[in-house]
């Protein structure tokens, strides 16, 4: 009896345990209190990027560009125009021992040039105007436009510039390797005229090179464009300042043609850049027609060569000239001309040797012996030349040259070029 008691009680003891654990369980229970989660730490704010388009170009805009290349320059962008600037400046002295005269000297501005060049209107289309201011006047040298109808192999040139007569007279003065060209040359055709050529690029020394034309003529008495404030003080006429006409048209005939071996410079003298074996070599002629019925003409002809190499350089030329006066037959006038020879040190002095002839057909010879040194700082942009000279019977270059014994003056000059 009292075992089934005691099993009874056990029974009722582990239901009712078993419901209240079953009571307790189904009760809400307390959550754990919630932890905050760190904060992120604070961020700079991302940059705003403002996407601009780039600007469009202007159509047919013309930008101009300005720099230096051998000249101050500017142009457009589409090349139609441009402007090149140069500028040279000699600043001579020059003494002089005349036979049976005083003694000269002086300081000058032998040569002081401004030279506007460049292009307009169309690529092919090219200008030159050089302007003198030394020696007290202004003087128009060049002034002309050149066409190329076929690049560098025909052109069309009017204007004035210097007849495309004897090497030496058509380089620069700038690029002489002494302080002046022979004075050979000025009594056989050479100057300043005005006219038209044709012509494959001459004075850029192509290998081959040709150039023929026709101009007012060395008989004329105005060849250059000349402002003589003297006269221009004493109200002279038209005709004394401004003198780019002839009184009458006498016509001048030109013609050169001439070979440039490996390259060569044919119109710059001395052999700075050094380099092998080098040659220019050209036949020109020149015939003052008698047009204007006046019965004077003249036939000049000549042949010149240049030679440089390893800093050694030759150069000559020679002349021939016939001439009549007032009707008469084409008569020998003289013949002429110059060698000279120059060899570069340490490309920066150069020591240069030359002799010239005269020989008119009538009466005694003119002689020129010369010796110089050119020192060059920036080749020929900045340079110092001097030259020692003794010049007999220097009349028979103007034909003024009176009867007695021959005369003989000596001159000492030097000068300072600067080129830009």
């Amino acid at each position: 009896m009292i075992t089934r008691l005691s099993a009874l009680g056990v029974t009722s003891l582990a239901l009712w345990f078993t419901a209240a654990s079953a009571q307790e369980a189904a009760q809400p229970q307390p959550s754990a209190p919630a932890v905050a989660a760190p904060e992120a730490p604070l961020q700079p704010p991302a940059p705003v990027v403002l996407l601009i388009p780039a600007p469009m170009p202007l159509v047919g805009a013309a930008k101009p560009v300005v720099g230096y290349d051998k000249g101050f320059f500017v142009r457009t962008d589409d090349d139609k125009f441009s402007l090149k600037v140069n500028g040279r400046m000699h600043t001579l002295y020059a003494f002089v021992s005349k036979d049976g005269s005083p003694d000269e000297m002086s300081f000058s501005i032998a040569t002081a040039r401004l030279t506007l060049a460049g292009g307009a209107l169309l690529p092919s289309l090219t200008y030159r105007f050089e302007l003198e201011m030394g020696k007290g006047n202004f003087i128009v040298y060049d002034v002309f436009t050149d066409l190329a109808l076929i690049p560098k192999t025909l052109h069309l040139r009017a204007g004035m510039w210097k007849r495309p007569f004897a090497r030496q007279f058509i380089s620069a003065t700038s690029r002489f390797e002494t302080v002046e060209g022979s004075p050979a040359n000025g009594y056989f055709g050479v100057g300043y005229d005005t006219g038209l050529a044709l012509h494959n690029g001459y004075d850029k020394s192509p290998e081959f090179e040709w150039v023929v034309g026709v101009f007012n003529g060395r008989n004329t008495d105005k060849p250059w464009v000349k402002a003589d404030p003297t006269k221009i003080a004493t109200n002279a006429t038209t005709s004394d300042i401004l003198t780019n006409y002839p009184t009458r048209l006498h016509p001048m005939l030109v013609a050169r043609v001439g070979y440039n071996h490996n390259g060569m410079e044919g119109y710059a003298e001395g052999d700075l850049d050094g380099g092998p074996l080098r040659l220019a070599a050209a036949a020109n002629l020149a015939y003052d027609i008698d047009y204007d019925d006046d019965g004077v003409s003249a036939l000049y002809a000549g042949a010149d060569l240049m030679i440089k190499c390893h800093g050694a350089s030759l150069g000559g030329a020679f002349y021939d000239a016939l001439a009549n006066a007032k009707g008469g037959d084409m008569e020998q006038k003289g013949l002429g001309g110059f060698l000279q020879a120059g060899y570069v040190v340490a490309k920066m002095f150069e020591p240069v040797a030359r002799a010239s002839v005269v020989i008119p057909k009538n009466g005694r010879s003119f002689v020129e012996v010369a010796a110089g040194l050119s020192i060059y700082f920036l080749k020929h942009n900045l340079k110092w030349q001097t030259l020692v000279s003794s010049l007999t019977n220097p009349a028979v270059l103007k034909g003024t040259l009176a009867a007695g014994s021959d005369t003989t003056d000596y001159t000492v000059k030097t000068q300072l070029v600067t080129a830009f």
